[in-house]
């Protein structure tokens, strides 16, 4: 993922402060290493020095940009039916377990044609717009030949163009997100069952909008 960082104007701001010393020759050493030397200044008991104060200025307008990125767990789980037995264990006598279909687990126990859609939200909080992609690349699996992924906006882009936050001075800390959802659909059936593994990578890519 492509990052984009706030670009900031630092201005160095150089400031002398008077420091007494209520001694005479005495040698004082600040945290950042200047020392004054007392009777140096106008009286014996004043020392004088400078000192370095920095300062970060923002000029308006400046493009500053804060994205978040949810990602659910991409896991998925599909299972190959089994023919209808008898189960012999079953305290009550003889159970018949009737026979279950090909599916995708719907996570109650059951199966369906495709798995549960997945969400990935993309949140713009900066003070521009941005541009966000989805893109799928398959892993070699074998097995997993048969299925297929997509992820794509509610219109079935790939890409979107995201507004930037409302109210969005200070996008870092106030602001109102504007936000994109990328579903990911997955599709198809393994050829044969296999152990867990990645099938393949979804990348999310974002780019300042032109």
């Amino acid at each position: 993922m492509k990052k984009i960082l706030a670009t900031i104007l630092a201005l160095t701001m150089v400031l002398s402060l008077g420091i007494v010393a209520f001694a005479d020759d005495t040698t004082i050493t600040s945290s950042d290493g200047e020392t004054w030397t007392g009777g140096s200044g106008t009286g014996n008991n004043e020392a004088t020095g400078n000192v370095n104060v920095e300062a970060i200025a923002l000029e308006a307008g400046d493009p500053v940009y804060s994205v978040k990125v949810t990602i659910p767990d991409l896991t998925y789980t599909y299972k190959f039916g089994k023919a209808g037995t008898w189960d012999p264990t079953d305290g009550t006598g003889l159970k018949y377990d009737a026979i279950t279909g090909n599916g995708w687990d719907n996570g109650s126990g059951g199966v369906q044609a495709s798995a549960p859609e997945k969400v990935i939200t993309v949140s713009n909080y900066s003070n521009r717009a941005i541009k966000a992609s989805a893109a799928y690349a398959s892993n070699s699996v074998t097995e997993a030949t048969g299925i297929s992924v997509n992820v794509e906006t509610s219109s079935g882009e790939q890409e979107a163009e995201i507004e930037s936050a409302v109210n969005a001075a200070d996008p870092l800390t106030s602001g109102t997100a504007e936000s994109e959802n990328f579903n990911v659909k997955v599709t198809g059936a393994p050829t044969s069952p296999f152990t867990s593994q990645a099938i393949g990578t979804v990348t999310i890519t974002i780019t300042k909008a032109d």
